[in-house]
């Protein structure tokens, strides 16, 4: 396959992955919102926001960075990523443990019903959402836009089948905070193949 027909594919399964994390983000809401009623949708609404919240903060702009020095070098600097994967998971791990000691004051704040056992469940996606975002860094870094799709496309299916499979069972907050979670680790999974 020529480079440019290559780049073109990339570009094609780097777009479907985007439009399946938006088509995931839409559809999860639709889903929760339906079934949680709206008590308890505002509920989950606070722990994600805190949960997105955290994670964001987390990223510090290193998943970036990483992937702009990975492409500097022209995707061979494995000590690089290494020392990326390494900073962001001690980062995330920190910030996983300030989440899961917080958990109970964060429930009194927000006057969350089961609040610290929900947010405890949401803490547990941080460490492997970060080491999702710096595998996706490292991915585009090294241009390898297929494989960055593709764990975008299992990110996102993730979430969506997991919902799906949660929903004749009866979709609580505690499954889908689960099914977050087991998304992250899929995306993950997927990107490190």
């Amino acid at each position: 396959m020529s480079e440019s027909a290559g780049t073109a594919r990339g570009t094609l399964v780097v777009g479907a992955g985007q439009l399946a994390l938006a088509l995931a983000g839409f559809l999860a809401a639709l889903l929760l919102a339906r079934e949680l009623g709206p008590a308890a949708y505002g509920i989950w609404g606070i722990v994600y926001s805190i949960l997105a919240g955290v994670e964001q903060i987390g990223r510090l702009g290193i998943p970036q960075a990483t992937s702009r020095l990975v492409a500097e070098a022209g995707g061979r600097d494995r000590l690089l990523e290494r020392r990326s994967t390494t900073l962001v998971g001690l980062l995330f791990a920190l910030l996983f443990l300030g989440l899961w000691f917080a958990a109970p004051r964060l429930e009194e704040v927000f006057a969350i019903p089961e609040g610290t056992r929900l947010l405890r469940i949401a803490a547990l996606d941080i460490v492997p959402f970060g080491l999702f975002a710096v595998a996706i860094a490292v991915l585009n870094g090294r241009r390898d836009f297929v494989l960055e799709g593709t764990a975008n496309l299992v990110y996102a299916g993730t979430r969506i089948a997991g919902l799906l499979l949660v929903l004749p069972f009866g979709l609580t907050i505690e499954a889908a905070l689960w099914v977050t979670v087991a998304s992250s680790l899929c995306g993950l999974l997927a990107a490190l193949a």
